[in-house]
């Protein structure tokens, strides 16, 4: 996948104006494949080229898809350990993609469960736990308990309640979270 998005890329990039949002999508998938093998340092340069893109583009900048690359950064700063430039991205995210999906879309869920993550690890679980209580309630209503994310949701919430000092409750949603895990 790697060798063909950086051709797909390079024949973009000699065809297409550079604010176009086809090129900020090579971008992107670019970045987000090198995050996925952790080379931060060449994932990092394309995700920012990707948003700078946009941010060129009136019809792509306030996009869900936008918000999504902001996400993708804020997983980079995180995986990095840099959790405030990663809270700032996932705040972003989760605006710009609350802003033009709607606060009810189960896309809110990503940066917002992100968000309480980076939250937790900065120190500020009770500042963490309504963020993941409504990503939770949110992939419930919308992708159902059976979803992957809902599992992803209720560990997120387990974590923070054991910074909270709530292991009961904690681990009950661990238990439903394998369960979700298992069956999928």
């Amino acid at each position: 996948a790697q060798r063909r998005l950086e051709s797909a890329l390079t024949l973009r990039e000699q065809h297409l104006p550079p604010d176009h949002p086809d090129l900020a999508r090579a971008f992107s998938a670019l970045g987000s494949i090198f995050r996925m093998t952790g080379d931060l340092q060449r994932a990092r340069p394309l995700t920012e080229r990707a948003l700078a893109t946009v941010r060129r583009s009136e019809s792509v900048r306030a996009s869900s898809e936008t918000g999504r690359w902001l996400n993708l950064l804020g997983l980079i700063h995180q995986d990095a350990g840099e959790y405030e430039l990663a809270r700032a991205a996932f705040a972003e995210s989760l605006e710009i993609i609350e802003r033009s999906d709607g606060a009810d879309s189960p896309l809110v869920a990503i940066p917002l469960d992100n968000l309480g993550q980076v939250l937790r690890q900065l120190g500020r679980p009770l500042e963490a736990l309504p963020h993941h209580q409504r990503a939770r309630d949110l992939v419930e209503r919308t992708w159902g308990v059976e979803h992957m994310q809902f599992g992803t949701a209720l560990n997120s919430l387990g974590t923070t309640l054991v910074a909270l000092e709530r292991q009961g409750e904690a681990l009950a949603l661990y238990e439903r979270a394998a369960g979700v895990y298992a069956a999928a």
